[in-house]
């Protein structure tokens, strides 16, 4: 099970940045974050369930992200879950614009799926919405991404990031 680090003092983990050669305080590996702060990225709820090259997407991603933060902040972060998804956004096609004659479209509504290393999927719960009275059947058109999520903790707040590569996310 993964616990948060219990290294909060910033020269403690300096020191064990100096101690592994990491002089320049990036880290390289997993067994990096492992040793120095404390925590298993391989235990991420969800990452059994990732395929080979998520699993390394999602820790290429955590040492790029966490190397372009100050210690400070490094020091607060904590690996939540971390799911391959398919984000399915659900438009409804609007009356033709009275000034411009244009045909436009909003979205009413999300979907996560959980796309499993083996096959199987799952909706991902409390990750979507529809908007009041909507549903799927009210879209006259759907449009589908997949990509890497990430949850996190940072500084103590819940925080998700769409990750393409590890040096594309937002």
């Amino acid at each position: 099970m993964l616990k948060p680090t219990n290294r909060r003092n910033y020269k403690e983990v300096c020191s064990l940045y100096e101690s592994r050669g990491l002089t320049d305080y990036r880290l390289r590996t997993p067994e990096d974050i492992k040793a120095i702060h404390n925590f298993d990225i391989t235990e991420t709820e969800g990452y059994s369930d990732l395929t080979d090259e998520n699993k390394k997407l999602y820790a290429d991603f955590f040492i790029t992200y966490m190397n372009g933060l100050g210690m400070n902040t490094k020091i607060t972060i904590f690996p939540r879950r971390v799911n391959y998804v398919r984000k399915t956004t659900y438009l409804r096609q609007l009356p033709p614009d009275p000034e411009d004659g244009k045909i436009y479209r909003e979205e009413i509504g999300v979907k996560f799926t959980i796309l499993k290393a083996n096959g199987k999927t799952k909706t991902l719960p409390r990750a979507g919405y529809f908007d009041e009275g909507m549903t799927a059947d009210d879209a006259t058109e759907t449009r589908e991404e997949e990509f890497l999520r990430a949850d996190l903790i940072v500084q103590r707040d819940n925080t998700w990031f769409h990750v393409l590569a590890p040096d594309r996310y937002y």
